[in-house]
């Protein structure tokens, strides 16, 4: 399966690399916005992943979030990450150095869907990007068709904690200088956050082209304070009317699975799943379940 389409959208100045994906002869049941999570690039949606949905007639969108891939890089030096990760877990929000927020990220899908012509999306969010949606759907009711929130939580810091030994490894700061000591690093953070299902050959490879795709470290600094400055989102999450699902594994070290019970709580057409032994990552053995919680959603079944 091949880019049918791709570009940059612009929010101001900000530009957002998108790639399109149509749906490959199959009659169109709709357009799916995959949206990436902490310092992640668009390749983190395979296009595997992505077949699976244009097969049931879905046009597919992926883009780079700011700060990450080839989209824009905030100018300016970035906030401290570790001050940044203490207020957003603490729900803080003082003292916190953001050049924007969550709010932000969700206009930079729009513009995305403005640029491709979308009127109406099903919006698929993971991690962060589970965050960005969430407030997707709840500014932008008119352009939601469904929401699908994974592994995410809703700001409120009683909830959505990481263990101690994944809040250490996301504290600590990536030491080297080479492409082979910064990619080990980050796969053996990868086999951390994971559940009871880890393919480290996948994991290498898909962190070694996103190294070689654009390594910006700084961006998880920018993107965290983004997160930090929004704050507890409850009340936002309420105003929520789209058909929404919430995905979480009960393995997963870097958000606790009340997180997403938290947000369940909060939307009220909304369903919750938790996948045992799935950590913080999307497991291909998995896959073919999160595509049936999709399509169901998209049915009106759940």
């Amino acid at each position: 399966m091949k880019v049918t389409e791709q570009g940059v959208a612009r929010n101001g100045e900000t530009e957002i690399y998108y790639e399109v994906f149509d749906h490959q002869g199959f009659e169109l049941n709709g357009t799916v916005l995959f949206i990436n999570g902490l310092g992640s690039q668009l390749i983190n949606f395979r296009v595997d992943w992505l077949r699976k949905f244009a097969e049931e007639g879905f046009r597919c969108i992926r883009m780079d979030n700011r700060d990450v891939g080839l989209s824009s890089k905030t100018r300016g030096n970035p906030p401290t990450f570790a001050l940044a990760l203490e207020r957003m877990l603490s729900g803080d929000k003082s003292a916190v150095n953001s050049a924007y927020e969550l709010a932000d990220m969700a206009r930079d899908c729009l513009v995305v869907l403005d640029q491709t012509a979308t009127k109406r999306a099903h919006i698929w969010g993971v991690s962060m990007g589970g965050m960005i949606a969430q407030t997707f759907a709840a500014i932008y009711p008119d352009r939601t068709e469904t929401l699908t929130s994974v592994m995410s939580t809703t700001g409120n810091p009683l909830v959505g904690q990481p263990t101690s030994v994944a809040l250490e490894a996301l504290s600590r700061n990536v030491a080297g200088e080479t492409r082979k000591e910064i990619t080990n690093q980050l796969v053996h953070a990868s086999q951390l956050y994971s559940g009871d299902s880890f393919d480290l050959i996948s994991a290498r490879m898909m962190i070694e082209e996103a190294y070689d795709r654009c390594y910006c470290p700084d961006g998880m600094a920018f993107q965290m304070a983004a997160i930090a400055s929004s704050g507890d989102r409850t009340e936002m999450l309420k105003a929520i009317s789209a058909p929404t699902f919430v995905i979480h594994g009960s393995k997963d070290p870097l958000i606790n699975w009340d997180g997403g019970e938290a947000t369940v709580e909060a939307i009220s057409q909304s369903t919750f799943v938790l996948y045992e032994g799935m950590g913080h990552d999307l497991p291909i053995e998995l896959w073919d379940a999160y595509l049936e919680n999709f399509l169901d959603l998209v049915k009106g079944n759940t």
